[in-house]
């Protein structure tokens, strides 16, 4: 399977966690259809990497590692702008900086715990770290 649909998709996932994120306060099978949402979208860059170490592509695994600390530092940077914002912006400053954090932490806000997904950016960083074993 070419790689370009392992992207398609990932896009696709991200949309749709995007999407998902700005239902307001879900409950029951709402809220367990949002975190797994979350959890989907992590599927496509883990096929990738497990595709690229039975290739031993070092090219797709340095793609993602870069992909994931981008994002692992967006995150970071958004989530203290959010609680900077909170105690010194206005309320229309707050609400524009929450849907900027919406639209760049898509996993985050749609898994409604925004730890699980940040443990999953790190587990694609670490496994994408992995050299290849000699032959």
């Amino acid at each position: 399977m070419k790689k370009s649909y392992f992207y398609a998709a990932w896009a696709v996932l991200y949309c749709i966690c995007a999407g998902l994120g700005f239902v307001p306060n879900p409950e029951g099978a709402g809220k367990t259809l949002l975190v797994g949402c979350s959890f989907i979208f992590f599927l496509p860059p883990l096929l990738l990497a497990w595709y690229a170490s039975k290739k031993e592509d070092g090219k797709i695994m340095k793609e993602l590692r870069i992909i994931s600390m981008i994002a692992l530092l967006v995150d970071m940077v958004m989530i203290i702008t959010v609680f900077i914002s909170a105690a010194y912006c206005s309320y229309e400053a707050q609400k524009v900086i929450s849907v900027i954090y919406l639209l760049f932490t898509a996993p985050l806000q749609c898994g409604q715990y925004w730890v699980f997904p940040l443990f999953m950016w790190s587990c694609l960083l670490m496994i994408t770290m992995r050299r290849p074993e000699p032959k």
